[in-house]
């Protein structure tokens, strides 16, 4: 996704939730 792009991971842990984070922080929008 292009949004994930703009993101920065500066180490392998917050490079593991965030594709968690991230789809849930755009299923509560949603909702």
């Amino acid at each position: 996704m292009p949004l994930l792009e703009k993101w920065e991971f500066k180490d392998d842990k917050v490079a593991a939730i965030t594709p968690f984070y991230y789809d849930t922080h755009l299923l509560s929008r949603q909702l």
